[in-house]
């Protein structure tokens, strides 16, 4: 039995009871009883090396849950078994660009989607109302080039719970937040 877990599909802490975990999904992570969080989520990221690519995935996922990024539509994908090439598409990313004319104003979005980040802790102090954090980019940040972001602020799946007009999706699926308006 694991303490915790975290979902990719739901990006939230649960009990030791998600499917991804205790399926045939991501058999590769090796969870011992009572490990503590943060080991928990660093085995996780390590084996969450999302594929990028173009065009729709031809090989065969080496895990059930593997992750594709087709940058040519963009769509993302994830792997649905390990015999063959079984892909699924979770998201296509559909980006939006708009014009105005009258005022010009500066917001300031920053990732914050909890699956883009390992070693969370907390430190203690707030932004705004929220837990202030401190963590490391994990794999698939890194390969987004997030690391060039401060790897302090807020998760966005604890804001969007309480205010989730302050959380956006990017272009790849993640959630970003408006620091302007916390």
């Amino acid at each position: 039995m694991r303490t915790a877990a975290i979902c990719p599909t739901c990006a939230t802490y649960i009990n030791a009871a998600c499917i991804i975990y205790d399926g045939s999904y991501l058999t590769n992570t090796k969870i011992a009883p009572l490990d503590p969080l943060d080991i928990i989520l660093g085995k996780i990221d390590s084996n969450l090396v999302p594929l990028i690519g173009i065009g729709n995935p031809t090989s065969i996922p080496v895990y059930k849950g593997q992750l594709y990024l087709d940058t040519s539509v963009p769509k993302l994908w994830i792997g649905l078994g390990t015999t063959s090439p079984n892909w699924g598409t979770i998201a296509t990313i559909i980006t939006t660009t708009t014009t105005t004319t009258s005022t010009t104003s500066t917001t300031t979005t920053v990732p914050s989607d909890i699956r883009l980040k390992a070693n969370i802790r907390l430190t203690g102090r707030k932004i705004g109302k929220f837990n202030e954090y401190m963590w490391e980019w994990n794999n698939i940040a890194k390969s987004l080039g997030y690391s060039k972001y401060r790897n302090v602020g807020v998760l966005a799946q604890d804001i969007i719970r309480i205010n989730p007009s302050l959380v956006e999706t990017n272009k790849y699926g993640f959630y970003i937040v408006n620091y302007n308006l916390l």
